[in-house]
């Protein structure tokens, strides 16, 4: 396998998921994408590097539950939640879970490649 880092990107919105996937790559980074938290907890294997860019409001398991299942598995990696219409106690629990940033959709896609670059840099 690859060493070299991911970029995760989790959304159940295939219109979202595409453009941010496209938008990604094309900036440089590896991207794997997946519709459900589920769906990555499937293929994600605990030594891949990378950062995890996903929807706070997901069906079925939720971004913030994710963010949950991976801290309690003692799986590190850097985790940026997006949403367009979180509470704001979702956006609370997850930065107080430690995410590196609670994006609303839109997401600002220079803001979003700033934020991936240093939390890819700093693994």
């Amino acid at each position: 396998m690859s060493n070299e880092p991911f970029v995760f990107v989790i959304d159940d919105e295939p219109i979202v998921l595409a453009s941010i996937v496209a938008l990604l790559k094309a900036s440089g980074f590896n991207v794997n994408a997946f519709a459900s938290a589920e769906e990555f907890l499937d293929s994600f294997e605990p030594d891949q590097r990378g950062c995890l860019l996903l929807d706070a409001r997901l069906p079925g398991m939720t971004g913030v539950e994710l963010q949950r299942r991976l801290q309690s598995d003692g799986v590190d990696l850097p985790v940026i939640l997006m949403s367009g219409h979180a509470s704001h106690e979702v956006h609370k629990i997850g930065m107080s879970m430690g995410a590196v940033e609670f994006l609303e959709k839109p997401v600002d896609s220079r803001k979003l490649i700033e934020l991936l670059r240093s939390s890819i840099e700093n693994l």
